[in-house]
């Protein structure tokens, strides 16, 4: 699965955090690595002597605002968010600008994307698709699942978001989500999720919270990847804070599909 504006914030975020004085040969090497919009943008800050940050979404941040975690991408050109995108940039859904945020996702990253319904700001703080919905490869997905409804409709949407890809022809596996009162950092709920995990080379990372649910989580992901080490990792902290390991984490792409994972299985 590789996706442009992931791998391009990647090696802005590398390079960033090598060195804060930009050696312009380096610069232009890691320029090559961009798709051509985000390559000019890039060179352009470069030269204006703007500084890039490890977070700095450069790619659309001259156009759209988008937040980095709402945003997953298959190697098949296709590509899928959550309709925070739209209030992001005040759009409303189906105005014209929809479909103009749309085409730049197709100018700047090669993606035909499809906008989910997002959770609740009460349920999840961050509104982005990654807290419930995780690529596994271009057939198949993770999506979290409820198991009651609550008042603000999060197993429906969750479901309407399953019954999408299957209809789509997707094979979906399901973890489970919840959520709890209330967050010591905010005013939310604490949205207990296992798709906001890290896929990397030999290892997949997700999270664990001392509850049942974990071993449930285990064994979908053992069966999702049994060619890679699943690692569990305790998130009941970090969680409070409207996010988990995705959140943390930046990709940088093997995209030429040579490596071939081991198979084992273990816990942290």
């Amino acid at each position: 699965m590789a996706s442009h504006w992931d791998q391009s914030k990647a090696l802005v975020w590398l390079a960033w955090s090598l060195s804060p004085i930009w050696d312009p040969a380096e610069a232009n090497d890691i320029s090559q690595e961009l798709p051509p919009p985000s390559r000019s943008l890039f060179l352009d800050r470069l030269a204006a002597g703007t500084e890039i940050g490890p977070h700095d979404n450069f790619d659309l941040n001259d156009e759209i605002m988008h937040s980095g975690g709402n945003g997953h991408y298959f190697s098949t050109g296709k590509a899928f968010s959550t309709k925070l995108l739209l209030d992001d940039n005040d759009c409303a859904e189906g105005d014209p600008c929809e479909q103009q945020l749309k085409d730049y996702w197709m100018d700047f990253k090669g993606a035909d994307l499809h906008l989910f319904e997002q959770l609740s700001f009460t349920v999840d703080g961050t509104g982005h698709v990654d807290m419930v919905f995780l690529p596994v490869n271009d057939n198949t997905v993770i999506i979290g699942e409820w198991a009651e409804e609550d008042r603000w409709e999060s197993k429906r949407i969750a479901d309407d978001m399953a019954a999408y890809m299957i209809d789509e022809g997707y094979t979906v596996l399901r973890t489970p989500n919840w959520s709890t009162c209330c967050s010591e950092f905010g005013p939310w709920r604490n949205h207990y999720t296992y798709t906001n995990a890290i896929i990397a080379n030999d290892v997949v990372v997700i999270s664990s919270y001392g509850v049942p649910q974990d071993e449930v989580a285990l064994k979908v992901f053992e069966a999702a990847f049994p060619e890679k080490t699943i690692v569990q990792v305790d998130s009941s902290i970090i969680i409070q804070r409207s996010g988990a390991l995705h959140c943390m984490s930046q990709h940088v792409y093997d995209c030429d599909g040579s490596r071939r994972p081991s198979s084992k299985s273990g816990k942290r």
